[in-house]
């Protein structure tokens, strides 16, 4: 084809079955190749120079970070799989528990005392923080496996605000902070 057409051809990364320690195993060797056409001075091809650069090391370098990338990517799904799944599997027993701590609140089971009542707010509050860090987990494995969706829009911050007064209201009044 170079000597025919006259015009010069490369290759990048040929492979090359060589035998180099002359064990009788060839093994894949790569070489980027230039074929670059001899010309006599009446322009007629007399011949090809052929100027060959192993590539090898780069070549299986490449190949070991494409490996190790393509490994650690299904290392990470995994574990965003499994966040999912704990996550889940946390919060439904978790909601069973807030559930009934409302229920004994409430004095569905008999009269609560004033110590009992305390108490199951305190056993509400931590589950509402198990229940929040939990959440925050499987939002982490959504970002993680590219399957959070965020809803951008304008609001109004004093509405929001307002809003969480009254959830914030009974820490702030625990710790005679002012809102």
């Amino acid at each position: 084809m170079v000597y025919s057409s006259g015009k010069p051809y490369s290759a990048s990364e040929r492979v090359v079955r060589l035998d180099r320690d002359a064990d009788g195993v060839p093994e894949d060797v790569y070489f980027d190749f230039v074929y670059q056409p001899l010309k006599n001075a009446d322009g007629s091809t007399f011949g090809i120079l052929v100027h060959a650069v192993e590539v090898t090391i780069q070549v299986r370098a490449r190949q070991d970070i494409a490996a190790a990338r393509a490994e650690a990517e299904r290392a990470n799904k995994a574990k965003s799989e499994f966040l999912a799944a704990m996550s889940h599997d946390l919060r439904t027993p978790l909601n069973a528990i807030g559930g009934y701590a409302d229920l004994v609140a409430e004095g569905v089971y008999g009269p609560v005392t004033d110590a009992q009542g305390k108490a199951m707010r305190r056993v509400r509050s931590a589950q509402g923080d198990l229940l929040t860090l939990i959440n925050d987990i499987l939002s982490f494995a959504k970002v993680e496996a590219g399957r959070l969706t965020l809803s951008v829009q304008t609001v109004q911050v004093g509405e929001l605000l307002g809003a969480l007064e009254s959830l914030i209201e009974p820490e702030l009044r625990a710790k005679q902070l002012s809102f």
